[in-house]
């Protein structure tokens, strides 16, 4: 397992390796776990990246950027053992809502909101 940190804003990005994020921010020392987490599953590419875009900013017109912790699964095989088989993908609290598909800001706050976000 790899993983390293960023910050960006009042997010904390990881981009993480395995299938499934651990309880606690593995970057944060003496962070608390986040309310809701996050998973962008794709290589990068440019309709990833478009989605990740649109997920920040759902989570700034929903004010829950600093409640939230977003992984970024980049790992074929992860992406593959969780349902994910075209990028990209988007999980919140480790269900899979979206695969294949470059959602908008407004599509990923409806998709946050239903899930209880």
């Amino acid at each position: 397992m790899s993983s390293s940190a960023s910050g960006r804003g009042g997010y904390l990005v990881v981009m993480e390796t395995t299938a499934t994020p651990p309880a606690a921010s593995p970057a944060g020392g003496g962070r608390e776990r986040a309310l809701m987490i996050l998973e962008i599953f794709g290589s990068g590419c440019e309709k990833c990246r478009a989605l990740e875009a649109a997920v920040h900013a759902a989570l700034d017109e929903l004010g829950l950027a600093s409640e939230t912790t977003i992984y970024r699964i980049e790992d074929p095989a992860c992406m593959v053992g969780r349902g994910v088989w075209r990028a990209p993908g988007l999980a919140v609290d480790g269900r899979v809502v979206s695969r294949g598909r470059e959602l908008t800001a407004a599509e990923v706050g409806d998709l946050i909101r239903s899930a209880g976000g």
